[in-house]
């Protein structure tokens, strides 16, 4: 009898890295991820296109930085309005 749990050596992942943007839960297999890294210094990129944060030097390889929610097309919220009542 099938109990429903997937097998290592199935499609998908065992284990998923986790993340929200805007009000979606996106994962990526855990073995897809190198490192998290929270503080980088981004050199800007002259007419890169406009999701393209900027490029940073990770370790000797140069990596671009990309914002998630404009590459995705979600329109970002102003929250300095005041909620109507």
């Amino acid at each position: 009898m099938h109990d429903g749990s997937l097998k290592e050596n199935q499609l998908y992942p065992s284990e998923l890295c986790t993340f929200f943007c805007k009000d979606y839960q996106f994962g990526i297999d855990i073995l897809k991820v190198h490192e998290i890294n929270k503080q980088v210094i981004l050199t800007p990129v002259p007419q890169a296109p406009d999701c393209v944060l900027g490029l940073m030097n990770l370790r000797g390889r140069i990596v671009t930085i990309v914002d998630l929610a404009k590459k995705l097309g979600f329109l970002h919220k102003n929250n300095n309005k005041k909620k109507a009542r």
